[in-house]
């Protein structure tokens, strides 16, 4: 009976939701920063871009403070769940920037609350955290209790698991009847787009990404800035006559200027010359595998993934590979509370500063301004945040994030606070995503899910798994990583 010892042991120093509270705090202590101090300003429509430039504005600092809510009266009371729940309040802390602003010759400088941030109950900025058992029981919490949801309006909201497709890892499926596709979400940012490879009933190899569809596949790598035949030859390691035929349509090609030109028409561009060309080189760099760079000196760099990529696809189309099993769950991926807050606040926080240059550029027509500070509308913020967790309904339109907690039974609340929900839709058969994979074995459980409909899209997590959360950030820290686990990095980049 050794094994009852180990798990009291773990459960002991480990909680059932840490993968989900580790998450979070990596997103309020590292995340935020990297969002608002990295913010881009490609992401503002192109009429405020004159404001923009006549408004220096910069993000000097950001920090959360306490969980607290301001009265009616302007005082300010120390918020506990408990409290929370009682006045039907949401349990939140207010979020500060530190702005420096020039207009003109004007310059300010000052602190501005710009949203109140949902706290995380058990997480490292809840001030039930540091709490003993009986002060828990004191402040009317539950000392057994794990945490790991949020108080919102008085309500008590789960965000759940959301397991899905690993993002820039390509795959190839078997398409019924048709030819296999090779398909990749890629995503930097604020840019997500899907990159696909297929062969058309023409026999010609074409590429897809986002809204255009079916561009010749040599002629986008041509764009890109690989302009030689014989290197492109060498990158795909494809030597077949149809494909070979195929890159001769574009020999004549010798510059990026003459295939942006034929890109561009197959685009339907219109416009002046360098319209067409601005717009093409904003597709070019933010919708072709926008997670290997957004600049224009990543495009060859784009260019020799996909000759790496059509070389795959190749193998596989002609019988020499194999396709991908998308049920494997090595090729999915969990999203926490963290990854799906750091989505939800990117988009939301684009809107706050087009909000701002907004109402600068109606002042400024009307010729009273006298500082940034009045025109920041804080509750803009807080109302998309926790409109999302109280509706369940996330920024990129997925449904059913947010859930009321379950609260039948304390078996019931754990199970509720472990859930991984699939975004396949529970109306279609999905035979193969529903059945048991061996690789769910230690990750997730194979006895607890659904009858009926839901059957094997909605799991949980097995008892002791962990998600993992955090990953290198640079190809240097990678490098290094492998280096010190043995690995010997040496040859080319």
């Amino acid at each position: 009976m050794e094994y009852k010892e180990v798990l009291k042991s773990y459960f002991e120093n480990n909680s059932l939701v840490e993968s989900q509270l580790r998450s979070y705090n990596y997103f309020i202590d590292e995340g935020l920063k990297d969002i608002v101090l990295g913010f881009d300003r490609s992401s503002i429509p192109e009429y405020l871009l004159e404001v923009y430039d006549e408004v220096n504005l910069k993000i000097e600092d950001v920090w959360l403070g306490e969980p607290s809510h301001t009265e009616v009266d302007g005082s300010v009371t120390k918020l506990t769940p408990s409290l929370a729940r009682h006045r039907g309040l949401t349990y939140a802390a207010p979020l500060f920037l530190k702005l420096s602003t020039t207009i003109g010759t004007q310059k300010d400088e000052f602190d501005v609350q710009i949203a109140k941030m949902p706290i995380m109950l058990k997480s490292a900025r809840c001030i039930l955290t540091p709490m003993s058992r009986e002060e828990l029981i004191k402040a009317g919490e539950d000392p057994d209790e794990p945490g790991g949801y949020f108080v919102v309006n008085g309500t008590e909201k789960v965000v759940v698991l959301m397991e899905d497709l690993a993002l820039n890892k390509f795959f190839i499926e078997d398409i019924h009847a048709e030819e296999p596709m090779g398909r990749m979400f890629s995503e930097r940012g604020v840019y997500k787009s899907l990159q696909e490879i297929k062969r058309l009933k023409d026999g010609s190899y074409a590429y897809t990404f986002g809204n255009f569809k079916n561009i010749p596949l040599f002629l986008l790598i041509k764009t890109l800035g690989i302009l030689s035949d014989k290197e492109i030859v060498s990158l795909t390691e494809v030597t077949e006559g149809d494909v070979i035929f195929q890159m001769s349509e574009f020999s004549a090609v010798s510059t990026v200027e003459e295939a942006e030109e034929i890109l561009s028409k197959r685009f339907n561009l219109v416009g002046s010359q360098k319209e067409k060309a601005d717009r093409l080189s904003f597709y070019l760099d933010n919708f072709v595998l926008p997670h290997v760079g957004v600049k224009e000196e990543n495009r060859v760099d784009k260019a020799r993934l996909i000759c790496k990529l059509f070389k795959r696809y190749f193998q596989v189309v002609g019988g020499h590979g194999a396709t991908d099993d998308k049920d494997n769950f090595s090729n999915k991926r969990v999203k926490l509370v963290g990854q799906l807050f750091e989505h939800l606040f990117v988009n939301n926080f684009n809107d706050l500063i087009v909000d701002i240059l907004t109402n600068f550029q109606r002042m400024i027509k009307r010729g009273r301004f006298s500082s940034m500070k009045i025109i920041i509308r804080e509750q803009l913020l807080t109302q998309k945040i926790n409109s999302a967790l109280a509706i369940g309904t996330w920024s990129d339109g997925r449904k059913g994030v947010s859930q009321y907690l379950k609260r039948e039974n304390y078996f019931d609340m754990l199970s509720h606070l472990t859930r991984v929900v699939s975004p396949l839709s529970t109306s279609q058969e999905n035979f193969s995503a529903r059945e048991l994979h061996s690789t769910h074995f230690g990750r997730l459980c194979p006895v607890e899910t659904p009858e009926g409909h839901s059957i094997g899209l909605r799991k949980n997590l097995s008892l002791m798994a962990n998600v993992t959360y955090k990953t290198v950030d640079t190809r240097e820290e990678l490098v290094s990583t492998l280096k010190e686990l043995g690995l010997n990095v040496g040859g080319k980049n």
